[in-house]
């Protein structure tokens, strides 16, 4: 089966202090309300994967969100962007990054 993998990856710390505005349990907090309120009203599934990133010589924690949609339905591009963007402003980031690339696998 073909299918399109697209990833957001966002950090969490605070574009204009590069620390948090708030501690770490908020924004853990922010990002799995986010998680359990607006993704889930889109996709039936994603990956979400607790990371370390570096952000202009910054290193800060991070967390990549993976969402595989099949090839055969209409474009979620849009939607993802738009998820993405929703993202960037309810954590204060400067920037967000979405990939996309074209994967193969079987749902055994």
């Amino acid at each position: 089966m073909k299918f399109t993998k697209y990833s957001i990856y966002v950090g969490l710390h605070d574009k204009d202090n590069r620390t948090c505005n708030y501690d770490m349990v908020t924004y853990e907090a922010l990002f799995n309300r986010f998680m359990r309120e607006e993704m889930v009203n889109f996709f039936d599934s994603s990956t979400v994967y607790n990371t370390a990133g570096h952000w202009k010589g910054t290193a800060e924690p991070s967390r990549v969100i993976e969402i595989l949609w099949n090839e055969d339905e209409p474009a979620a591009f849009n939607t993802i962007s738009d998820l993405a963007q929703a993202l960037k402003d309810l954590l204060n980031q400067e920037a967000v990054l979405i990939t996309q690339e074209t994967v193969y696998g079987d749902l055994i």
